[in-house]
């Protein structure tokens, strides 16, 4: 029997270094001072503030992110995909971004902090990277 290499994945750990550069600025020091929440929720602010300048819009949270990418008409396209699986794609980021504001920004703005655990604050902050990733890629309408 023939012995293969064993299979590496080409990423193996997540890490400040791999995020967007908007999240590693943002939140960076503020994890590895072991301040975990505050990481998470800075990380997820910058997305709101940037959402709210890409469009022009006085607007935040949900309803930012209604405007910004719901509807038959959103100002900011984010698919990859054409057709109805772009169209698929646009509601579930929509979703995404919306449940971002709704289940981690807003209770982490409007409670006092509860600190997290590491790994489970690092993961949140990856979401956050991931979604200014798709903002890297957006198209906005006018």
């Amino acid at each position: 029997m023939i012995e293969l290499p064993p299979r590496t994945a080409p990423v193996r750990r997540l890490s400040f270094e791999g995020l967007h550069p908007a999240v590693a600025e943002a939140s960076a020091d503020l994890f590895a001072d072991g301040h975990f929440s505050r990481a998470v929720n800075e990380a997820f602010k910058l997305i709101e503030v940037r959402v709210r300048d890409l469009l022009g819009s006085e607007t935040s949270g949900t309803k930012l992110m209604d405007e910004a990418f719901g509807g038959k008409a959103p100002r900011l396209n984010i698919p990859g995909h054409e057709g109805r699986s772009g169209q698929d794609e646009q509601t579930g980021f929509h979703a995404i971004f919306r449940g971002a504001m709704l289940g981690i920004c807003n209770p982490g703005a409007h409670e006092l902090v509860v600190e997290q655990d590491a790994q489970e604050a690092l993961e949140y902050v990856a979401l956050a990277s991931l979604l200014h990733r798709r903002l890297d890629s957006s198209t906005a309408e006018s």
